[in-house]
C-alpha cells in the first residue's frame, strides 16, 4: 500500500468514534475493551488530555507490544497479572512516540 493511502487510513482511524476505535484495536491488536480503557486512563493521567495524542500513543504502544512473541500470540495480546504495566514501563523507557504528547491542534 502506498504511503499516502496508509497515512490517510491512519488519520481516519484516529478520528473514529470511541467504540469504533476500540473495536479497531481489538481487531488489529487483539486487546479487549478493558485493556483499551486502562491504556486510555493511564495516558490521560500522564497528561495526554488531547484525544488524538492519546490515540497516537495507544497505537504506538500496541505496535510496540505486538513485536513481543511472549505477549502477542495468534492475533491476541495476553499480558497476564501485572504484564500491562510492565510492558507500558518498558515502552516508556524509549519514548520516541512521546513527541505528540499534550495539546494538538
Amino acid at each position: 500500500m502506498d504511503t499516502i493511502k496508509q497515512a490517510t487510513r491512519y488519520r481516519r482511524q484516529l478520528h473514529l468514534p470511541d467504540l469504533s476505535f476500540s473495536q479497531h484495536c481489538e481487531t488489529r491488536y487483539g486487546i479487549n475493551r478493558g485493556i483499551y480503557n486502562t491504556l486510555e486512563l493511564m495516558l490521560f493521567e500522564e497528561g495526554f488530555h488531547d484525544i488524538l495524542a492519546r490515540r497516537r500513543a495507544i497505537l504506538a504502544f500496541l505496535d510496540f507490544t505486538i513485536k513481543d512473541p511472549a505477549i502477542y500470540n495468534r492475533s491476541r495480546c495476553k499480558f497476564g497479572p501485572g504484564g500491562l504495566t510492565a510492558k507500558w514501563l518498558e515502552f516508556c523507557i524509549v519514548p520516541a512516540w512521546a513527541t505528540s504528547k499534550g495539546e494538538i491542534s
